[in-house]
């Protein structure tokens, strides 16, 4: 697959964009890894989004192996997180292998999280964002301390809509009633 994706990418600068195309095709059936990324490189460089995006997807339900599975997320991970639906491919493909996952996939898987976490905060679907934080930040590997203070900040995003009292900083202090027994803490009875 690589002197068919080096032959491709001469007839790319040539200017042969017929050749170029069949000779990527033929690197993506003889490869679907690696030639598959070459093909979905070119497919978005031409401006072909959609077809990108069924080859990009082609790929991550096809592939097998977890090595192989984290080298795609690795690499596409930039152009995968601005399309919902392979974002959603990925996340689910990810979760299946979970366990077998390095520190760089359940890094890949984390970030995952966190965006579709967004998208659901954006619908108005807090509790499914909480989960999906609250499942991510129990894989979080310890070096992604970046990672993890952002599934917080989406955690609490999601879970603040769903709290009867709206919580300020305030200067407050713990008032005891000559009445009553229990503490009363202004703001919050």
């Amino acid at each position: 697959p690589s002197y068919l994706a080096f032959t491709a990418y001469c007839s790319e600068e040539r200017g042969d964009d017929d050749e170029a195309m069949v000779l990527y095709q033929k690197s993506f059936r003889s490869d679907i890894v690696y030639g598959g990324l070459l093909y979905a490189g070119y497919l978005e460089r031409r401006g072909n989004h959609r077809e990108w995006e069924k080859i990009i997807a082609y790929i991550l339900k096809s592939i097998k192996k977890v090595k192989d599975l984290e080298y795609v997320a690795l690499t596409c991970f930039q152009n995968i997180s601005e399309h919902h639906s392979i974002l959603c491919i990925l996340h689910g493909r990810l979760l299946e292998l979970l366990p077998l996952l390095s520190n760089k996939g359940k890094s890949v898987f984390c970030q995952c999280s966190g965006l579709l976490a967004s998208e659901k905060l954006k619908k108005g679907c807090y509790e499914e964002g909480i989960t999906l934080c609250l499942d991510a930040l129990a894989e979080i590997p310890p070096d992604e301390q970046r990672v993890a203070e952002y599934l917080f900040s989406m955690l609490m995003a999601c879970k603040m809509p769903g709290l009867p009292v709206s919580y300020r900083k305030k200067e407050s202090r713990i008032e005891i009633a000559s009445h009553a027994r229990i503490p009363v803490i202004p703001g919050l009875t």
